[in-house]
């Protein structure tokens, strides 16, 4: 084999590295990403659901605010009688 041969064999593997390098880089971007947005997905679900958590809490406290004040309306009626 002559080193033209040699070489023109070395090139031609080279080339084939590099595409196969190629390939695989595409192909972890394409997975990495959509790994990305289905993680992204599911924490704004969770932040949603604890924004809704949060106001439910907030609603929830403020009716009981409202029952003590009656409860304390009703508690000094019940003792002026």
């Amino acid at each position: 084999m002559t080193d033209s041969e040699k070489l023109d064999l070395l090139l031609e593997k080279v080339t084939m590295l590099k595409n196969e390098i190629t390939r695989i880089n595409v192909m972890l971007e394409n997975e990495t990403n959509c790994n990305i947005k289905i993680i992204a997905e599911g924490h704004l679900d969770l932040s949603r659901k604890l924004n809704e958590c949060i106001k439910l809490s907030s609603d929830i406290k403020a009716k009981q605010e409202l029952q003590d004040i009656y409860i304390n309306i009703h508690n000094s009626k019940l003792k002026a009688l």
